[in-house]
């Protein structure tokens, strides 16, 4: 019990509206891989590696209008280097792949390199 005998009240019982996330400068680069995929409607980016599925559907969805159905991610880690002057070793920063399944048949050449 409150030493001063206060209740504390529900003020809503409405659902929180969803947040929208703002974007900023985030890099979203179309990735083309040696290999093509089975069906026609995937598409890979190189993505940030701090964005979410969810951001990288939304971002796709309000600035391209894109229909995405899904989103996969996976994370690659940087090619290890080496000078050969020096004989240091040094590595590239880690990057994140999206897979994103789109409605809609996209053209091959988009999808692998040429």
């Amino acid at each position: 019990m409150n030493p001063k005998g206060f209740k504390p009240t529900i003020t809503s019982n409405f659902a929180k509206p969803q947040r929208e996330i703002d974007f900023v400068n985030h890099e979203v680069l179309l990735h083309r891989s040696p290999k093509t995929f089975k069906e026609k409607e995937w598409v890979s980016f190189r993505v940030d590696p701090f964005l979410s599925k969810p951001e990288i559907q939304q971002y796709l969805m309000k600035l391209y209008n894109l229909n995405v159905q899904t989103v996969n991610t996976a994370v690659k880690q940087g090619k290890i280097l080496r000078n050969m002057d020096t004989g240091k070793h040094w590595r590239k920063e880690d990057w994140k792949k999206a897979m994103v399944k789109l409605d809609f048949a996209v053209d091959p050449d988009l999808q692998k390199m040429q």
